[in-house]
Parts: structure tokens; C-alpha cells; sequence
């Protein structure tokens, strides 16, 4: 295996662009017996310039947290890890992900676009498949359906649409899906949702994307996962819905994310 795709879908504002921060904010140190991503590139030229790329788009320690993406973003990445003194320590395999704006979403289940139907074919060749889910408004007071209308619809639509072509070649290749519960350190999240490890928000995540997770679940050599995390980290930002219902977020302190880390290993 000289290659994993990953992509990366969720509807605008739900956390998508600064995930790649805070992955490379976990994932950067080469420790002993650990993991790292690094960028990829065949010579030391392509790998220095696709730093470059990395570092300009996948910065989190600036004080603020971004709004969402306009434009379709590549970053290159490469997968490694130290273990054994006897192991080559140069990167593994390729993992290049890729942000898409999250209005093409939408695109796709109304006039359609060029780009639109680049991500549905990039969805239907990925191996690791991310799905981002605000905690915010899976929190809100009005429960279930109205959250699945904001976040869940149209990749619940994409799954069922997908899941009943004639054509298995979307079901029968082995896939990993993570749904991402992006801002999990917001202080708008009710405490309940949050206890033992954020399993009232877990399920309430489970309810929303029903059909995508049902539709998981039953395919043979899928795997799915729900991972609460943050860019932030615990207390380390200020949350607030303005006045139309959008919800907005800014760092008070140095970023300690979390959960990203892991939804990158378990792919």
C-alpha cells in the first residue's frame, strides 16, 4: 500500500479547515515509538515546497478560528512512525486530504457543479471517509431533526442515494468512516451532554446521522467511529451564537487539541 485517500465532508462552518491544524499540531513531533505526518513529495524539493503548502493553510496558532473555506484546498501529507531501531523511519505511505468547501454539499443535491461531482467521485474512490459534525448545534435545545437538517441531510442523502445504485462498487470496497464532532470545547454544550466521555453528545451525533451509521454498520468490511474533538482544547476558547444563529469562536490561550489524532490512526 503505497497510498490512503482521505476525504473530508461536512457542511460549511463545521470545523473542517482548522482540523488539519490541529492534526498537524498532534501528529508533527517525531517521538520514539510514535506516529508522525510529514509532507509527501518523490524529492527533498517537492517535499520543502509542500511543507510550504501545509504550513500557510494549517496554522491554528493564531489566535482565531476561521469561518469556513471558499476554495478546494490540498494539503499533502505523508503517513511514518518510529519503531524499531532496525525500521526505516522514512514516511509509509502517502495521505494526502483534501478540504472542500462546504457549500458543494449542497451544490451536489441541487443544480450541481464540476466540483461537486469531483468530491462525489472522490468520495466513492476514498478509503477513509471523515464526516464533520458541529457540537454546537448537535447540542441545541431543539433536538434531533432540526440538527439533522443543518448538518446531517445531505450527506444522509448521499449515503442512501449511493447505498441503492445498481453499481456495488461503492459498497463492496472496505471503507473506514469517522464522524468528527468538531468543538467539543465550546461552553454553549449543556454539562450532561458532555459527561463520561461526551456520551450524550455521542448519541445524540448517532441519531442525527442514523441513516449514514445504519448504512455503515451493515456493510461488510466497513468500520465507524464517532470521535469528539477540538481545536481549542478545554477552556481554551470563547464561544457565542450571534444574533442570526451562527455560531462563532475565538482562542483565549495556546491551543491543546485533541481527538484528531486519533480519527487519523483508526483510519
Amino acid at each position: 500500500m503505497s497510498k490512503i485517500i482521505v476525504t473530508a465532508v461536512g457542511v460549511s462552518g463545521s470545523g473542517k479547515s482548522n482540523a488539519y491544524g490541529a492534526i498537524m499540531e498532534l501528529l508533527k513531533v517525531r517521538r520514539r515509538d510514535s506516529y508522525y505526518l510529514t509532507a509527501c513529495g518523490a524529492t527533498p524539493e517537492e517535499r520543502i515546497r509542500n511543507s510550504g503548502i501545509i504550513n500557510r493553510y494549517a496554522d491554528i496558532n493564531q489566535g482565531f478560528v476561521s469561518t469556513g473555506t471558499m476554495i478546494t484546498t490540498e494539503f499533502p501529507f505523508a503517513f511514518g512512525g518510529h519503531f524499531r531501531p532496525d525500521v526505516p523511519t522514512y514516511p509509509l505511505l502517502d495521505m494526502p486530504l483534501i478540504d472542500y468547501p462546504g457549500g458543494v454539499l449542497k451544490t451536489m443535491l441541487g443544480e450541481g457543479s464540476e466540483e461537486s461531482s469531483r468530491l462525489l467521485h472522490r468520495i466513492m474512490d476514498t478509503d477513509v471517509l471523515l464526516l464533520f459534525a458541529d457540537a454546537n448545534i448537535l447540542s441545541e435545545e431543539g433536538g434531533v431533526e432540526p440538527a439533522r437538517q443543518k448538518i446531517a441531510l445531505e450527506i444522509n442523502t448521499i449515503f442512501e442515494i449511493l447505498s441503492t445504485e445498481r453499481d456495488t462498487a461503492f459498497v463492496s470496497k472496505p471503507r473506514t468512516v469517522l464522524l468528527l464532532l468538531t468543538k467539543c470545547d465550546s461552553g454553549l454544550i449543556p454539562q450532561e451532554l458532555k459527561d463520561n466521555h461526551f456520551h450524550g453528545l455521542v448519541n445524540r451525533a448517532l441519531q442525527v446521522f442514523d441513516p449514514t451509521v445504519r448504512f455503515c454498520i451493515n456493510q461488510p468490511g466497513w468500520k465507524i467511529a464517532v470521535v469528539p474533538t477540538s481545536t481549542c482544547g478545554d477552556g481554551n476558547s470563547n464561544s457565542w451564537r450571534d444574533e442570526g444563529g451562527i455560531y462563532h469562536s475565538e482562542m483565549t490561550a495556546p491551543p491543546q487539541p485533541y481527538g484528531f489524532d486519533l480519527a487519523i490512526l483508526y483510519g
